[in-house]
């Protein structure tokens, strides 16, 4: 019980995290990069590392982010994570290039084989993350950026990674870093404050083996707020040899929208009440439990009313059945 409280406390944790991150302030940014990752406590191992980062300025000079950071696949763990860091940045030549420097906490899920005889278990701890990046304007809006990370965490592994990647402002260069919102922007038609969607995807257990399923959902978003949204769904994670899992989700939600509302954002937690036909480890079988869920998720409306909607579910459990669910759908909005 007291792992499933830490579990439920971290998902409220990040959803509000996320209403945080999206108060109306400065420029938005979002990036994605990849490149190398090395572990310099144990192993010394080498592996990939990818990243993909919101972040808001507050002025010229502070900034903060919520990122995903996957550190690839050494012999004896797959760790990812989320991270949440405030920045200090330094914009020279006439704020065509930005220095930055930034910290803070790193949650992070390793999967991970403890003994040879052991299937593997999904280990949950936080850690800090340290970052500096240097990032240069290839337009008002587009730039390219080269990023180091240093993540310590406090029962597992430390690395190092250095990667590369590309962005873009939401706002334009040319306006001020300094002007910061205090309302949202205005539209020209009153946005829809409910959302029905039915999506299609993959389930990926947070394994060795990677086991793959096919998934399906129906969720409906209400939105609460201008940067706030709640939603239920309905989740069948599909059946594989390892897992067979579907329930009734609920979340809490940040949410960005830009564009007029055509194109939005946003960061979730909340709990993931599930059935369980078939998910076995060494503490035997699970017919039903609570986990927490933390999922980042955008949507594109192309019409008044309808429009596609993309979701990345990461479900954390206390019994070693982590699971990525990768969704897409339809979506329509009244």
């Amino acid at each position: 019980m007291s792992d499933f409280i830490a579990k439920i406390k971290i998902a409220a944790l990040w959803s509000f995290i996320a209403l945080l991150g999206v108060c109306p302030v400065g420029a938005q940014e979002l990036s994605v990069l990849g490149g190398a990752m090395h572990d310099y406590t144990n192993s010394y191992d080498r592996s990939y590392a990818w990243q993909v980062e919101y972040r808001e300025g507050f002025g010229d000079y502070y900034a903060f982010s919520i990122s995903y950071l996957n550190e690839g696949h050494l012999e004896r763990h797959h760790r990812d994570g989320h991270a949440v860091q405030v920045w200090a940045r330094a914009p020279l030549l006439d704020k065509r290039l930005v220095l930055s420097a930034g910290i803070g906490p790193f949650f992070y899920y390793d999967t991970t084989r403890a003994t040879e005889n052991a299937d593997w278990s999904n280990e949950h701890a936080w850690g800090i993350i340290m970052s500096c990046d240097a990032l240069w304007y290839l337009t008002d809006r587009w730039y390219v950026l080269v990023r180091s990370n240093w993540s310590q965490a406090i029962s597992s592994y430390d690395t190092v990674s250095l990667l590369t990647g590309i962005g873009y402002r939401f706002d334009p260069l040319s306006k001020s870093l300094t002007t910061t919102g205090g309302s949202p922007p205005s539209r020209r038609i009153e946005p829809a404050k409910n959302e029905i969607t039915l999506f299609l995807g993959r389930t990926i257990v947070n394994s060795f083996g990677s086991e793959l399923a096919n998934a399906r959902s129906i969720e409906y978003r209400r939105r609460l707020f201008p940067y706030m949204d709640w939603t239920i769904s309905w989740l069948n994670e599909g059946g594989n040899e390892v897992l067979r899992r579907n329930g009734i989700v609920s979340e809490l939600w940040g949410v960005r929208s830009f564009f007029d509302d055509r194109f939005s954002i946003g960061i979730g937690g909340g709990v993931y009440l599930s059935i369980n036909h078939q998910a076995r480890q060494q503490d035997g079988e699970h017919d039903g439990c609570l986990s927490g869920i933390v999922t980042l998720s955008g949507n594109y409306k192309f019409f008044e009313h309808w429009g596609i909607r993309a979701s990345w579910d990461r479900i954390v459990t206390t019994y070693d059945r982590d699971a990525d669910v990768v969704l897409g759908g339809i979506s329509y909005f009244f």
